[in-house]
């Protein structure tokens, strides 16, 4: 067992998505969430906008800041998917309530592990 970095654990995570999304061969995740079934008095639980967490080797993942993952994913995400493409991963986020959303071809900004 591993602890996943303090932005992975700001909101609620409803959909992870593990694959090599930045052609590194090392799988990265993928988180994205939030919860707007909880009751009124307690209020929406909607601080999470998606974060990427770059695999560094061996388990090790690093949060990558939205300026460099391009993620934005604010609201109530329910799941992520990605598709291969020749120009890179295609990724939809679907929400509960709202439309899903495309992006891509998805490639994000290289930083130093």
């Amino acid at each position: 067992v591993h602890p996943l970095p303090v932005e992975a654990q700001l909101a609620p995570v409803r959909a992870i998505l593990p694959g090599d999304l930045d052609g590194d061969r090392l799988p990265e995740l993928l988180l994205a969430g939030n919860d707007f079934t909880v009751r009124p008095q307690w209020g929406r639980q909607q601080s999470g906008r998606g974060v990427l967490l770059r695999n560094r080797g061996g388990l090790d993942f690093a949060p990558m800041p939205p300026e460099q993952s391009g993620l934005w994913l604010p609201g109530d995400v329910r799941r992520v998917a990605a598709a291969r493409t020749p120009a890179g991963p295609l990724l939809l986020a679907a929400y509960n309530d709202a439309a899903p959303v495309l992006l891509g071809p998805y490639r994000p900004a290289m930083a130093a592990r």
